[in-house]
């Protein structure tokens, strides 16, 4: 079921617009609003297995699951959005008996329960919710029973951006996302790279590319790298963006990226979730080993808890390969970036996304340091922070 728009229909029980039983389907590239029924407003799935991708559920309502309810089935969504649903309890998704299910890059943004849960409610169900951002919903934007205990529920959270949750995932942040207005919707990702003020938290925020999360087509498969988060429509490119992207026919893809002389990469630090407490910095990157043609980035996030700016805050980011010292931004044998620092948490890109490159044999215990001084450069400003890398070949090979 593809390119379709199904919209103002109603049920006195399951799925408003769609209802699935004891069925196998593949639905991508549709709208599905302002439908209503009592389980599941827009579709519900039962017993069945379903591939739902780059679909839109927008204003559905229902007593349980505004958007969808998803019964004993086996579903996968992939690029999903779910914005403006309402139900009694779940007002985006309800997760029910489930046998198994995932969400990777959904944004889940702006739903409603009269009663509980406006985002993700999961009863007696382990969904796998990866790269997806649940934001600005009517608390908590994901909830798990524990009504059942020999059968509890436990999801598990994956590199996700989640404002208010009972879950603690890996790698998960509570950023507000800065959602941009565009010309297809309101849940492109606020970018400086395509005008916007400042970047998204949720930009590059996981531990793959953007070529690697893929989903099902008549004639092959649909790639993120093809779609963007970003309002002048460049594709994502490198390391995915969180979230739901944005598909039409006008997506750019940029030239790639050249590949730094100085390659390097680490180990992500316990990731900067809020509250920003304390001044200091921490680095973050994809992986703490690579192998060629894994993706690529590093990022100094910088806590500055007290209101106002900073201003011209010396920020060096040092890499210490076997006792020789590089300091960014230019990687010479001294150099800093005076950087000004809002309140909460700012993004500091030291390197842009890339491929990890062929033929760069191998390497251990290559460290990080990254700090703020005062602007004497005598004294180290909160805390600092460190941590080793290495690379090697595909099999992983440290030599």
């Amino acid at each position: 079921i593809a390119g379709c728009t199904v919209t103002e229909n109603a049920a006195s029980d399951d799925g408003g617009g769609m209802r699935c039983y004891g069925c196998g389907a593949l639905i991508f590239d549709n709208q599905m609003i302002s439908n209503v029924a009592e389980f599941g407003g827009a579709l519900s799935i039962s017993t069945s297995s379903m591939q739902i991708s780059q679909t839109v559920f927008k204003a559905n309502s229902a007593h349980h699951g505004g958007a969808v309810y998803n019964n004993h089935s086996y579903s996968d969504f992939k690029n999903c959005l779910y914005s403006e649903n309402d139900a009694v309890t779940a007002g985006a998704v309800f997760f029910h008996d489930t046998m198994q299910a995932s969400m990777i890059n959904c944004t889940v943004a702006d739903n409603t329960a009269s009663d509980s849960i406006g985002g993700i409610y999961s009863l007696t169900s382990n969904p796998h919710i990866e790269y997806s951002i649940l934001w600005g919903n009517d608390p908590p934007d994901l909830h798990a029973s524990a009504s059942y205990p020999t059968n509890p529920a436990m999801p598990v959270v994956r590199y996700c951006d989640i404002g208010d949750s009972f879950i603690s995932g890996e790698h998960c942040i509570s950023q507000d996302p800065l959602f941009t207005e565009g010309v297809l919707g309101k849940y492109y990702l606020s970018q400086i790279a395509s005008g916007q003020d400042q970047d998204s938290m949720c930009v590059m925020w996981s531990d793959v590319s953007s070529n690697s999360i893929c989903y099902n087509l008549p004639a092959g498969e649909r790639c993120m790298d093809e779609l963007t988060t970003r309002t002048d429509h460049v594709a994502d490119q490198g390391v995915l963006d969180l979230g739901y992207h944005y598909f039409d026919d006008d997506i750019v893809k940029p030239t790639p990226t050249p590949e730094p002389t100085s390659a390097v990469t680490a180990t992500p630090t316990p990731d900067p979730t809020p509250p920003c407490l304390e001044l200091g910095v921490t680095i973050w990157m994809p992986a703490n080993y690579f192998w060629p043609g894994m993706p690529c980035a590093c990022t100094v996030f910088i806590c500055n808890p007290q209101p106002g700016n900073l201003v011209d805050v010396p920020l060096f980011v040092i890499l210490d390969v076997y006792g020789i010292y590089f300091f960014a931004p230019s990687f010479s044998s001294f150099d800093y970036e005076s950087v000004t620092i809002g309140t909460g948490w700012t993004r500091f890109d030291v390197i842009p996304p890339f491929a990890w490159p062929e033929n760069s044999g191998s390497a251990t215990n290559i460290i990080w340091y990254a700090a703020l001084t005062d602007m004497d450069i005598t004294t180290i400003l909160g805390h600092y922070d460190s941590f080793v890398f290495g690379w090697g070949d595909s099999s992983g090979n440290r030599y």
